[in-house]
């Protein structure tokens, strides 16, 4: 009896390595100067890691496929999506009915909201949005808190390739605000200390996102495999384990 469950334990792991050895890969396509959701880790060579990389490969291993990380241009995602170079993107992407007009999204994974930052000189002059009207803001280009400021009246927008970007330019006194992801700008304040001694991140969360991973529109059963993989992991645990090994929560 031993031998034969010996047997069959053998059996099983070989069924499993054989499983993941033939998975599909497919390649995934981010910004990876957006921590904690997705940045190049320095520290252990040049692999790009975060929240929606460590997502996205957990859903994989529920739904049968792994992932090649490639990094682009937040604005480059989408067109890549179109033209079939990469098969999903995941780099906070929030749901909007106009993205949606043009991609598939999966079943929200992260919920988001907008938040401003300051020079820390002007922490009681831009407390919230209403004190940035007629002001120039920054942000990352393609990113939806410059699609809120340019909702601020006579409010002008300055656009970057990165939030770093436009997190000097905010230093250097370029514009009188950074309007971004909550989530994202709390992580550039908590990465270094002395962030807190030149800026100041408001306490006014402008308005509530989700968050979604992209396919192709016409590719049903990619975005049914994902959406099944994430109820999934919500049931079993497996999603919040991700959710606290990078907010804590």
């Amino acid at each position: 009896m031993f031998k034969k469950m010996l047997f069959l334990t053998a059996c099983s792991s070989m069924i499993a390595a054989s499983a993941v050895a033939h998975a599909e890969q497919l390649i995934m396509g981010t910004e990876s100067t957006y921590p904690p959701f997705e940045y190049t880790d320095t520290k252990n060579g040049s692999e790009i890691v975060g929240f929606d990389i460590d997502m996205v490969r957990m859903l994989g291993q529920k739904a049968g496929f792994t992932i090649k990380v490639v990094s682009m241009g937040f604005d480059a995602l989408i067109p890549a999506i179109l033209s079939k170079q990469i098969d999903i993107a995941g780099a906070a992407i929030t749901i909007t009915e106009e993205r949606a007009k043009k991609v598939g999204f999966t079943q929200p994974y992260y919920d988001s909201g907008l938040s401003i930052l300051v020079r820390k000189a002007d922490k009681d002059v831009y407390k919230t949005d209403k004190d940035l009207q007629n002001k120039i803001i920054c942000g990352q280009i393609g990113n939806s808190g410059m699609t809120y400021a340019k909702t601020i009246p006579g409010a002008k927008t300055k656009t970057f390739n990165t939030m770093n970007e436009a997190y000097m330019e905010l230093r250097n006194k370029g514009c009188a605000a950074v309007i971004g992801d909550r989530p994202t700008i709390g992580y550039f304040m908590a990465s270094n200390p002395r962030n807190a001694k030149i800026f100041s991140h408001q306490s006014q969360i402008l308005n509530v996102e989700q968050f979604g991973f992209i396919v192709a529109k016409d590719n049903k059963a990619l975005l049914d495999r994902m959406n099944k993989a994430l109820r999934e992991a919500k049931k079993d645990g497996s999603y919040q384990a991700v959710m606290t090994k990078w907010f804590g929560q």
